[in-house]
């Protein structure tokens, strides 16, 4: 939600005696006017400082200035309640005592999101940011599962974490301003990713994060093992730059026969990479590109089996 739909309206009920002294003050003024006699100014202004219309327009002149102090209290005390409860959630999100119990990540990041939501300026939203980008570091990192030949990692198809699904949340609502938190942004990524991983099955084997695989997760399909990195960056550019690097140290480390990196942008390498490398750059942004997913991995597991030496071959 952008900074323009959070800003409070002023309550029509004080605006009410605003507009009835402003009327009054006018309808007296008009009439004074009219009815003056300015050849003799000095007069004329003795007399208008004791009418009904000067009284009218001392009044309302009180009344803005009664006004102004009514809203810079109620500001003062929005911003010192919204920083007490800042400062609440930011200090038991991660306790600076380690003797100390964290907060559940959901409550913290629940009531982030609702100070996102009521931030008035780039300074607060940016404080809920950093908060959210601090917590994303400590959240638990997925269970290792083991390549094959081992069992199937059981990856989940929906958010079933609790503070998994308050941060998509966050994500979601804060895209684009200044509460929002890249490294929040890639951990959710990397989950739904996952779970669109996870529903290819039973054609495509998914391994979580195996220890010898060097990758984010390892896929097995007709017996090709096709390693796959899934990269959330801050912008195309950004991935353009960091995506060669990235498939460089699959290969070097991985003990895969193909690999494909999985981004929300789309790209491509040129054909002399792939056919080298047995790689591919697969774009994915929602469950609508689920299909040509499946259809990339199939590709770079049939590149990966023309590499790969027959007796090496998985049933």
């Amino acid at each position: 939600m952008s900074l323009s739909r959070r800003r409070s309206k002023i309550p029509v009920l004080w605006l009410i005696p605003i507009v009835v002294t402003s009327l009054l003050a006018g309808g007296c003024a008009t009439i004074a006017f009219r009815t003056a006699e300015l050849g003799n100014t000095g007069l004329w202004l003795r007399g208008f400082v004791q009418s009904p219309g000067a009284v009218a327009i001392a009044a309302l002149l009180a009344a803005i200035v009664a006004l102004g102090g009514l809203f810079h209290q109620r500001d003062t005390a929005r911003r010192d309640a919204w920083w007490s409860t800042f400062e609440w959630a930011s200090s038991r999100a991660i306790p600076k005592d380690r003797k100390e119990q964290p907060l559940p990540n959901d409550v913290v990041i629940v009531t982030l999101r609702k100070l996102a939501d009521e931030a008035k300026s780039p300074l607060e939203e940016s404080a809920c940011s950093g908060v959210i980008t601090a917590l994303t570091r400590h959240m638990p990192k997925p269970t290792p599962q083991p390549s094959p030949p081992g069992p199937s990692a059981n990856v989940p198809t929906e958010r079933t974490d609790a503070g998994m699904q308050a941060l998509a949340e966050y994500v979601a609502d804060n895209v684009d301003t200044a509460a929002a938190s890249p490294v929040a942004e890639a951990l959710v990524y990397e989950h739904d990713v996952m779970a669109a991983l996870a529903s290819l099955a039973p054609g495509v084997k998914v391994f979580r994060n195996p220890p010898d695989a060097g990758a984010d997760a390892v896929a097995e399909i007709d017996g090709v093992l096709v390693a796959i990195e899934i990269k959330r960056h801050g912008s195309p550019a950004a991935a353009y730059r960091a995506i060669p690097a990235v498939l460089d140290r699959l290969r070097a480390n991985s003990i895969a026969d193909a690999f494909v990196v999985i981004t929300p942008y789309p790209m491509h390498l040129s054909p002399q990479r792939r056919a080298e490398f047995g790689t591919s750059v697969l774009p994915w942004r929602d469950e609508k590109d689920t299909p040509a997913l499946l259809h990339g991995l199939r590709r770079a597991a049939e590149i990966g089996a023309q590499h790969q030496p027959e007796s090496t071959r998985r049933s």
